[in-house]
This record gives C-alpha cells, structure tokens and sequence, in this order.
C-alpha cells in the first residue's frame, strides 16, 4: 500500500524522469508550457552544445533552454568547490560547469525542475555557462502576437472573454497581446501550445502566433522592404 500511495504522490517532474529512465527519452514533453517561447524566441536545446563539441567548435553566448534536473557539489583536485548542473530538454542531457562566484549569482534560478535559459559558453572540450534566466520569467519577443484565427463569415467574442477570464488561473499574463483576426482584444498573456490546442479543442477555431508587422500590416511591410532593396 505504501508503494502505491508513493507512487500516485509523485509529482510531474519526478513522473518525467521515471518515463525517461524507462524509455531512455520522454513521450511526454519535459520542457511542456515554455516549448512555445523557446520555439518563438529563437532559443536552441542540447543538440547544439553536443554539435559543437563534437565538431570541436568554440561557442560564445549560446542560448539554450533546458530543465535542471540535479545539481552536483562537488570539489576539484585544487580544493575548490564547483557545482554540475545536470540538465535535460525532450532529446538530450547533459551536465554544465558552475563555479561558485556564479551559482551564488544566480542560485535563485538554479532550481531543480525549472526550464532555464542559460548563456552558453564552449571552449576546448568545456561547457560552462555566466548567466542563466527561468524561462516562464522571459517575454516573448515583443514583436509577436497571439492570433486567434476565427474563419471570415462567422463571428463571437467567446475566445477572447474564455481567455480573458482564464488568465492568472490556468493562463498566465505576459507580454503577447491576443488579438481577434486582426482586432487587437488588450489581452496580454504568455502564450502555450497547450492553450492554442485547448481553444482548438472547445471552439474548434485555429490560434497561432504572429509577426505582428506581417500580420496586420502586410502590404506596408511589402513596400518598406522592397523600397530597402530599391536603395531608397
């Protein structure tokens, strides 16, 4: 009984990491609500740090996301104390050098399951990293927008108010303002996959996220771009 109740007690990070040592990768996505913002915001995973070394490349400010899985104490041969940072995204893992001047920068950050953004630097063979960010804490890029793509023809305000009520409850507020085709609604949030399948789910109405310059102004954008090309 014991056994059982300690399993239903185990909490989503722990499920995840359970999932993965028995399958060796997740089916379930680790990284889960900050997939969209690292997507959108151009931030890379693991593969590249694994890239770099094996093609034995330098790498400065390389910006990775990924979930802290364990961090490791630890004491060198020189009698100076260090941590690994152990870290995971939905493919790979990996383990980051962190010496203590910046683990106690930044030890605020450095919370096992958090997905972190970590400024990245490589050099011969050697990983390690100066600054570090909790994802759900970064806007979106403030040039993106949260469209909800309702077909021309049909009309209802419904999206909107079921956002507008849910954020602070399961939505969480952000920078990325909704908008209704392109009506802007004064509704900011920080978008996820989830809830653009949730609206697709209850409404059967496509969201997607933006360029808002592309989106609303595409013919503006067209001509400011071709006037660059033309010299002008």
């Amino acid at each position: 009984m014991a056994k059982d109740e300690k399993r239903i007690n185990l909490t989503k990070q722990e499920l995840l990491e359970k999932e993965r040592e028995l399958l060796g990768f997740n089916l379930t996505s680790i990284i889960g609500e900050n997939k969209l913002k690292i997507d959108h915001n151009g931030f890379v995973g693991i593969r590249n740090i694994n890239e770099a070394l094996s093609s034995q490349q330098e790498a400065k400010n390389m910006l990775v996301a990924a979930v802290i899985t364990k961090l490791e104490y630890k004491q060198s041969k020189a009698g100076n104390f260090f941590y690994w940072i152990h870290i995971t995204d939905d493919w790979m893992s990996t383990k980051l050098f962190c010496n203590m001047r910046t683990f106690q920068e930044y030890s605020y950050e450095l919370i096992k399951g958090a997905c972190v953004l970590f400024n990245i630097n490589i050099k011969n063979d050697f990983v390690t990293f100066d600054k570090c960010k909790n994802v759900e804490r970064l806007p979106l890029k403030k040039d993106l927008i949260f469209v909800i793509e309702l077909p021309y023809g049909q009309w209802t305000t419904k999206i909107q108010e079921f956002i507008s009520e849910q954020v602070d409850r399961t939505i969480r507020r952000g920078n990325c303002e909704v908008y209704l085709r392109t009506r802007p609604c004064e509704i900011f949030i920080d978008p996820t996959y989830e809830l653009i399948d949730s609206i697709k789910k209850l409404f059967n109405v496509n969201c997607s996220i933006k360029n808002i310059d592309e989106y609303v102004w595409p013919n503006s954008t067209k001509l400011i771009k071709k006037m660059e090309e033309n010299g002008y």
